[in-house]
């Protein structure tokens, strides 16, 4: 297909975005806004609010986002107006889910988050049992199931759960170890697919396959 991302050649692009008066269909609000142009109509804007892989209208030197074209999936970040990531869209872009979970959490943690160190770079993820427990405000009885995570160094898990993607720091508990209300969420981000995929093969995905995945435009987005 036309609109595969197959060379990976990125470039950024200053595009409209556009939104339309819902009763005459003119144009009402028109601002320029940076984009990483991902080859055919597909691009990336990344701000405070959101991570938005878009299918752009329009043609080659009139691009345009908002309401008229097609969103593929929008990740919410909610950083406050204004938020600087210090890095440019295409660095967020080519990162490992893993690296872009652990950033965003130094970015949202500040001083608590200031010392996080990461994995070593001769680790290999495995996975492994572990006890997710949930405690019980009530009765502070617990609940306890064992669940598969991705080891990706030392004492960092990843773990898919109905909705959500998360990057705990595993809890040494009396019982084994252990993820849920005891352990640390380092980070998470929404996650809901149609799809399953494996542990290791999201762990290795970079920002653009990802959106593309929980999007279900994988194969369309990045060609495979």
């Amino acid at each position: 297909m036309n609109n595969q991302i197959i060379n990976r050649h990125w470039e950024v692009l200053t595009v409209d975005f556009v939104l339309y008066d819902p009763k005459t269909g003119a144009v009402d609000y028109r601002e320029p806004t940076e984009v990483l142009h991902l080859g055919s109509d597909i691009a990336l804007e990344v701000n405070e609010a959101y991570l938005t892989l878009y299918r752009m209208r329009g043609k080659e030197g009139e691009w345009e986002i908002g309401e008229k074209c097609k969103v593929l999936y929008d990740l919410p970040l909610e950083f406050p107006v204004g938020f600087n990531f210090g890095l440019t869209t295409e660095e967020i872009a080519k990162m490992s889910v893993l690296d872009f979970m652990l950033f965003l959490a130094q970015k949202k943690g500040g001083d608590a988050m200031s010392e996080l160190t990461w994995i070593d770079a001769g680790e290999q993820p495995k996975k492994m049992a572990v006890d997710f427990v949930f405690i019980y405000s009530d009765t502070g009885e617990e609940s306890r199931e064992q669940v598969e995570v991705l080891n990706v160094g030392r004492d960092y898990v990843l773990y898919i759960d109905e909705e959500w993607l998360n990057l705990y720091r595993l809890y040494h508990g009396p019982h084994g170890l252990e993820i849920g209300q005891r352990a640390e969420l380092i980070y998470d981000l929404p996650y809901v697919s149609d799809s399953e995929m494996d542990l290791e093969t999201i762990a290795n995905m970079n920002t653009i396959e990802l959106l593309a995945h929980l999007g279900g435009q994988l194969k369309e987005v990045v060609g495979e």
